[in-house]
């Protein structure tokens, strides 16, 4: 006959599990976090939120400031993934004189805008200046030449019909209501009909008309005559 044995043995243990974590490449740890924000942002907000109060002094912007920094250190330390209490989470504010360049800079900016304008406009600016005195000289002839009693500016005609060459019925405006511009002076050499002029009368005819020759012949000429006597 055959026998069979067999045996059997427990081994009671505690369990156990192993846990492997590998960070990888490139992962940046954060040790320290630290802002600083310009004292004129403060300065600023705090005038937003009391008008008409005067700037405060050291103590009472620092002691308004204190809570916004609280807030800006809780929320750095949450996109750094630190606690709000961590100690290496530094929260400032630093001196700083942006406000006063930028004041300081308004003034120079502005005449030199204002000059750049002068001179790339410089041209048109002088035909102006002769227009507006060729019409002023044309009005005093005016008031010298004529009766005792202004004629009354009624129109184009009557004014062409005074003064022949001189003005162009076509470039005489409305001298009623708002306009800006009352007439523009004309070329034309032929004599005026009905008026008699004396010398410094005519030599004001003549000196309007030259004037008008030039600026419709040579405009650049003009606008560097009026640039010297600018400079003079």
């Amino acid at each position: 006959t055959s026998t069979e044995r067999s045996k059997t043995t427990y081994l009671n243990a505690i369990g156990s599990m192993t846990e492997t974590r590998s960070a990888p490449a490139g992962q940046p740890t954060v040790t320290a976090a630290s802002v600083n924000l310009p004292r004129s942002d403060f300065l600023k907000r705090f005038k937003d939120e009391n008008p008409g109060s005067k700037d405060p002094d050291e103590q009472t912007l620092e002691k308004w400031a204190n809570y916004e920094l609280e807030n800006v250190r809780k929320r750095v330390a949450s996109a750094c993934g630190m606690k709000s209490s961590d100690e290496r989470v530094v929260v400032g504010i630093y001196l700083d004189s942006a406000a006063d360049v930028a004041v300081a800079g308004v003034a120079p900016a502005v005449s030199s805008s204002i000059g750049t304008s002068l001179v790339s406009h410089a041209k048109e600016i002088a035909i102006g200046v002769l227009a507006l005195v060729s019409l002023f000289m044309v009005s005093t002839m005016v008031r010298k030449s004529g009766p005792a009693g202004s004629p009354s500016f009624a129109g184009a005609g009557g004014l062409t019909g005074a003064f022949g060459g001189l003005l162009d019925a076509r470039s005489v405006a409305s001298f009623s209501g708002d306009d800006d511009v009352a007439a523009v002076v004309g070329g034309g050499h032929a004599a005026m009909e009905g008026i008699e002029l004396d010398d410094d009368s005519f030599k004001a005819q003549q000196m309007v008309e030259q004037v008008t020759s030039m600026v419709q012949e040579n405009p650049d000429a003009a606008a560097s005559l009026i640039k010297r006597w600018l400079n003079k």
